[in-house]
């Protein structure tokens, strides 16, 4: 969300900038409720706000940054690393147990990681910002990790089984490359239609990576045949949303659909329709073809949600199809 903001913001696009606010606002809504969930309602109201309050400076530092207003900015900055960070490690550490260098570490990742992709798009230096965008997902990621597996080492009885099981560990990885997947096609659709060269050839070459990293998991556990196979799919869904993106052509629309309808994935190990999570997908890009900037930061997220979650399904049919690849 903040690198959307970011390019929306350097590109002065300001109804996608306000949109993708909204949705950025949302996604901190839940993940206080996620918090409270798993904390308790004291301290995970207490996570969110600290979280909220992150995202403001990041939110300040990126209007400084795009209307040159250096004392702005530093300040921004300050607040970051001095008011931020050291609120988040306190949380960190009294409710999780991790220790203070631990904490510390979470939130300087999470501070550099956005700084230098808002930095990137200022610049315009897209293709720095998608590598640095996925550099602080991997690193979002491993805090998500570290810190879910606190929680449970704390809370066991309301999170029952191995958290560092061989499925456990796929459907995470899973998960996390299918939500990414939705929001790189979504930009890359977004650089189609509003973008520069520089930018479409950058979110093109962020999905081929991403693609790679799909078929590197799946021939983890399946072989290298399979693994290509679904890394493929990802690959032709790209190509050809991007050319929707482009011409708006239905029939090009309807050959997106009918790529994630069964037979998807590896052979002989299960066939997910994804029919709707990429209908879904496509939503958010007749959204950024009709400059429906009041439902795209929305329908963009319910995407790559949607996506997300297929994971899930596809991960428990995997185990149960193939129980020994998870042993």
């Amino acid at each position: 969300m903040i690198a959307k903001l970011a390019v929306a913001a350097t590109a002065g696009r300001k109804d996608e900038f306000h949109s993708y606010a909204g949705a950025l606002a949302a996604n901190g809504g839940d993940i206080t409720t996620l918090m409270r969930s798993a904390l308790g309602e004291t301290v995970g109201n207490q996570f969110g706000q600290a979280w909220t309050a992150g995202n403001n400076y990041f939110v300040d530092y990126l209007v400084a940054a795009v209307t040159h207003d250096k004392a702005k900015q530093d300040a921004a900055a300050s607040g970051m690393s001095g008011t931020y960070v050291p609120r988040m490690t306190g949380l960190l550490t009294s409710s999780l147990s991790l220790t203070a260098e631990q904490a510390a570490l979470l939130g300087t990742d999470r501070v550099s990681g956005l700084k230098q992709i808002i930095d990137d798009a200022v610049s315009s230096g897209f293709a720095a910002l998608h590598d640095d965008l996925q550099s602080a997902y991997a690193k979002a990621i491993r805090a998500g990790d570290q810190m879910a597996e606190a929680i449970v080492s704390r809370f066991a009885d309301r999170f029952p089984g191995d958290v560092q099981s061989k499925a456990a560990a796929f459907r995470s990885g899973l998960d996390a490359l299918l939500l990414n997947q939705a929001y790189l096609m979504t930009m890359a659709g977004d650089a189609t239609v509003a973008g520069t060269a520089a930018e479409q050839s950058a979110a093109a070459g962020a999905l081929a990576r991403n693609a790679s990293s799909l078929t590197a998991l799946f021939g983890g556990v399946f072989g290298s045949a399979a693994g290509t196979q679904f890394g493929s799919v990802w690959d032709r869904e790209s190509l050809l949303l991007v050319a929707y993106a482009k011409s708006g052509d239905p029939g090009i629309r309807q050959n997106v659909i009918n790529v994630a309808a069964p037979p998807l994935g590896t052979d002989n190990i299960f066939g997910p329709d994804l029919t709707v999570e990429i209908t879904a997908v496509l939503q958010a890009v007749d959204d950024q073809r009709a400059k429906s900037f009041d439902k795209l930061a929305g329908d963009d997220r319910s995407a790559a949600t949607q996506l997300a979650a297929a994971g899930d399904t596809i991960t428990d049919e995997a185990v149960r199809q193939a129980p020994a690849k998870f042993l």
